[in-house]
Order: C-alpha cells, then structure tokens, then sequence
C-alpha cells in the first residue's frame, strides 16, 4: 500500500477511514474509485481482488448450436483459464482470501455433442482451467475460505489442502467414491484454524480426518447427507465442543435418533435437520434459529408431516426463536395459530405448502420423445490468442454504470376491509390467498419477514392474486418488510410507510403503492366469502372472486334484512 505524502490533503484522513467508507460501496463503485489516484487503488485493491469464484459446470451445461453459441462459451472459458493464471502471481495472490469454484462433472462434452465437429476445444480449455487452480492454489498465502464442489479428487489435491495454514472456512462437495477420502490427509494441519466446515456426506468426516485430530475452533457443521446417525454424533459430540451451527439436509438412516447427553452442544443457536432431529436437540438449548427438512417415505416417495412434535420441542428452547422454516405441510387456521402462540417472537418465517391437499400428487412425470433429425455438422473453429482475449468483452463485463433512478408506482392497490371468511378448508394455494385478504391469515404480532415457497406451477395463481394478498398482508401486519409469494421470484421489499398507504418494490415488476382503509366499527361484515373487489381488481372476470357471486350475496343479505324489519314491525303493531 502507498505510503503518506506529507502536504498531500488525502493524507489528512486515515487510511483506515477510507477503507471503512468504502465498505458501504458496490463493486463497481469501488473500480471506479481505484481510478482516483495511486492511493486510492492502493486501498481498493484489496477490495476488488479479496473475493474470487468461477464456475466450469455452467459454461458446460445446455449447450445446444441453436438457442446457445457454443463459440461465445469457450472464449468465456479461456479469459477463465487466462484469469486464473494471472490471479496466481504477484500481487494480486497476496490480496485474494475466498475462492468459490464449480467444476461440475467429468464427463467430456464431446460426447453429448456430436453435432459439433471441435467442441473437444471447450473439454480442452474445461481441463486448463482445472489443472490451472489445482497447481496454484498454494500460491495464495491469506485464503482463509475456500468452497469447492468438484465431482472428483486426488493426492495431490489433498495435500495442497493441507498446506493452507490460513483456511477457517472450507466447503468442499465431491462424490463417496474417490479412494483418496480414507487417508485421512484432509486439513491435519488447518485443524486449529478452522471455523467453519461444510461437506457433502458423513463418510467425508468419518474417514476423510484422522480420528486423533480435534477442532477447538470449529462454530459451523454442515453435513449434506448422513447414512448412520449414530457413529456420526458419537464421532463429532465431543471433538467439536463449542458448535453454535448445526445443519443435516438428510437422514437416510431409519433407526431412532440417538440419545444425546444433556450438556453437549450448550452453544448450538441455529439447527437445521429432519423433525426427529430437531425433535431430540432443541429442548433446553439456545436456539434461536431452526430450518425443518423434509421427511420423506422412500417406497412411496410422499412426504411425512411429522413435525408437530419438532414444533412444540422447539418452543422449548432456552432462548426465543426468531426465525424458523418449516417443510411442505397442509396448512390450516389452526396450524398458523398454533405458530403464532408458540413463537410469539417471530421475525422470519418461511412456509412451503403442500400442493393439492392430503393425499395430493406432489408432481407428475411427463416423457419427451425426440426425434432425430438429420442435421448439418458445425464445422467452425475459433482462434484463440492470449494476448486479445480481453479485447472484445461485452458491454455489461467493462460497464460501471448503476441504476439510481427513483421508485416509479407502477400500480396503486386499495387493501380490502377485514371480512368474516366463513370456514374455508385447505384445498391449493389459492385458499392461502383467500386468508391473507380476508384477515384470517394469523402471524406473530412482530413478524417482518415472510416467504411462502413451493412449486406452483399448476395452481393457477396469477399476479393479480398476489397483490390482493400482499394488500391483506400490509393491512393486518404493520412490521413485515420483506415477503415473497409462491415461488414467484419476486420478493417485495417494503420502501416506505405512511399513515394511509405503504410502498413496496420488487425487481422486474417495479413498485407497488398499498392504500390502507379507514377501520370503521362495522369493519367486518358476515357476507361469505364473497366481496366488492372491483377497487383493486384489474379485470371483469376475476378467478378468485367472480362479481356475480357478490351482487347476489348483498341482495340475499339485503333481503334478510328487510325481512327481519318488516317481522319486527308486525311484532310491535300486534303488541299496540
């Protein structure tokens, strides 16, 4: 880093105080930045170069000669490769501490693609990117975290993993079967140092790390799947003594989970796993955070709504829980009260319903026949030079332009009164939407970020739908700033919030204004499930409430009525 100029005006601040300023910037502001001066590139290198990743697997993936250029991949790849190379060499070596890499499968592409007389250039240029990152990953002297998904490993892989004497976080993804996994090489050396560890399989931790080798520092243990429950917390209760995370995606193991002793893990606060673990680890213990995974019954491939017991052992924490996720279940009015009343300090919360029902079909298997077709040969073959490889990038690579322009109200929304909706049994989604713009949606009374996922692809939910929802949602829950609604890709983001409407905004939809209605005391009126929508629906013909359906609901209930005055009148004449 450049020393101080004495007389210079820059030198007056600290450097220190540059680097923080600079941490509440983008990425490109910051390159825009390191072309001030020599001492403000001086402080933004260290920013632009800190985090690296790339990944082989997506450049390789759904290659087809009509809908992808297959050319534009493999020059992608050798700036890939080249980058590679020169990230490897002073000084840019001493600045990068994170490595993020996907190197997908082994299989070469030349196979899939016979159409394409030189595609062995991109399986050609896949292996240079590889051999390139394996051989020059002990040149980086400060990588304290490294994330590797690869679908094969030698030795000598293994041995540059131990001469990391910085490393604190490692995720590493590869198959069970390379032989190299039972040497128990992997990190002898990093042990003190590690923070954080994220692998795969058991099998990786059980006989991949030698059985002499404790991890005081250890806080995170993520496990993708594990085969025998009990070796494995045997294996792990007392070598990792202080973990404050613990996350298992699955359990194929279908005996019972083990009996723990009480004081083990007295730091755990973030817990992700089945029911049965949950179950069996969360009473008494600190958590704070809790992600249910899915059970499923292999033979008949359905889920298991197995987690009300979880549930109930979970409000048993020794601290209040403020987030949880919770699995495909089928929803119900009682379901949501019971959350509300057993996590009254909820902040985040993420529901993924069940589709159809109990007894519903979770999706449906559908064959594509293709027919071969006789087609013209791809005979091109791109050079590839070192020294212009970067001179013909797309505009989006070398742009530093951001959009700052302000939040434009694509549409204004009215959220519908409070209304009686009657008893309406779970039968889709669209049930869901029916409870948020009734009202009858229950939460936390502090709950501010909601996410309702699932794959919806059949139910028919169109935007419209949604923004009846997210209305119901403003009106009822004043503190929720972040939701997301059915998988949509969208999440709305709360902007601002004012006495009588609040603004939301979501990516590639724009902004959203919610007008609240005046509470009056005849707010809810017993009319069924049907209502006047007309204020915020975009159309005639809405799916969900149908106009007919409402006009005749208010004359029925306008005929009672009269009916009810005119028994009353005879009633006092008769009296008289």
């Amino acid at each position: 880093m450049e020393q101080p100029v004495p007389g210079r005006s820059l030198d007056l601040v600290p450097i220190e105080i540059w680097a923080l300023c600079w941490t509440l910037c983008s990425r490109r502001q910051i390159r825009r930045l390191s072309l001030v001066c020599k001492l403000f590139r001086s402080i933004s290198l260290p920013f632009l170069f800190k985090d690296q990743s790339f990944n082989v697997a997506a450049m390789c993936k759904d290659l087809s000669r009509d809908n992808i250029n297959w050319v534009e991949r493999l020059h992608h790849l050798h700036r890939m490769a080249i980058r590679v190379e020169r990230l490897a060499e002073p000084p840019f070596a001493s600045l990068i501490t994170s490595w993020k890499v996907i190197f997908g499968t082994e299989a070469p592409v030349i196979s899939q693609h016979k159409d394409i007389e030189n595609i062995h250039l991109l399986d050609d240029m896949r292996i240079r990117v590889l051999h390139t990152f394996c051989k020059t990953l002990h040149r980086y002297p400060k990588l304290s975290s490294l994330d590797i998904q690869r679908n094969f490993v030698d030795t000598a892989f293994l041995m540059t993993l131990v001469s990391l004497p910085e490393l604190k976080h490692l995720k590493f993804h590869i198959p069970d079967k390379s032989p190299e996994l039972y040497s128990g090489k992997i990190l002898t050396m990093t042990s003190e140092s590690l923070q954080s560890l994220d692998l795969s399989r058991d099998t990786l931790l059980l006989d991949g790390f030698s059985r002499e080798i404790s991890f005081p520092n250890l806080v995170s243990l993520s496990i993708g799947t594990v085969r025998d429950t009990e070796l494995l917390f045997t294996h792990i209760v007392d070598r990792f003594p202080h973990l404050e995370l613990l996350a298992i995606d699955s359990i194929q193991d279908t005996s019972p989970f083990p009996d723990l002793p009480r004081n083990c893990f007295p730091k755990l606060c973030s817990l992700t796993g089945p029911p049965s673990m949950i179950e069996a680890l969360a009473p008494n213990r600190p958590i704070s955070r809790a992600v249910m995974r899915q059970t499923w019954r292999m033979d008949h491939l359905v889920p298991i709504d197995d987690s009300k017991q979880a549930r109930i052992a979970l409000s048993r924490s020794s601290v209040p829980v403020t987030s949880l996720v919770l699995p495909g279940l089928i929803l119900s009015l009682g379901l949501l009260s019971s959350l509300a009343d057993l996590f009254p300090d909820l902040r985040e919360l993420t529901l993924t319903p069940a589709r159809g029902g109990p007894g519903g079909r979770i999706g449906s298997c559908c064959q594509y026949f293709r027919t071969e077709e006789t087609v013209e040969a791809d005979r091109r073959y791109p050079l590839l030079c070192e020294e212009t490889a970067f001179d013909d990038l797309p505009v989006d690579e070398l742009s530093d332009a951001e959009e700052e322009a302000e939040a434009k109200v694509e549409r204004t929304i009215t959220a519908p009164r409070r209304m009686n909706s009657g008893h309406i049994e779970w039968e889709c989604v669209k049930t869901l939407i029916k409870w948020m713009s009734f009202g009858s949606f229950t939460l936390p009374p502090n709950i501010e970020v909601l996410h309702v996922d699932g794959s919806l692809l059949y139910e028919g939910v169109c935007l419209d739908d949604k923004y009846r929802a997210l209305a119901g949602l403003t009106r009822d829950f004043p503190t929720l700033r972040e939701v997301r609604l059915l998988s949509s890709g969208w999440t709305w983001i709360r902007l601002s919030q004012e006495e009588s409407s609040t603004l939301w905004k979501a990516d590639r939809i724009g902004c959203v204004r919610i007008l609240l209605p005046e509470e009056t005391s005849g707010d809810r009126l017993t009319v069924g499930p049907c209502y006047d929508t007309s204020r915020f629906s975009s159309g005639r013909n809405s799916t969900m409430f149908p106009r007919r359906r409402i006009v005749l609901s208010m004359r029925k209930v306008s005929f009672r009525a009269k009916r009810r005055r005119h028994l009353v009148r005879a009633e006092q004449a008769s009296v008289t």
